[in-house]
């Protein structure tokens, strides 16, 4: 539960320097995430413990 917890921090804080530095919100980017989601699945490009991780 913590582990997921910090991950989710962590990445709420990358996202945030990212929007911040690139000048971009979540929602310029939320497009992206299902295409970058389905090829990386699709190409066997995730490891069995990220799959299981959420």
């Amino acid at each position: 539960m913590l582990n997921k917890l910090g991950a989710k921090i962590g990445i709420r804080i990358f996202m945030d320097e990212y929007e911040r530095l690139a000048g971009i919100g979540y929602a310029d980017v939320e497009s992206w995430i299902d295409p970058i989601a389905a090829r990386k699945l699709s190409a066997d490009g995730i490891s069995e413990d990220e799959k299981n991780y959420w």
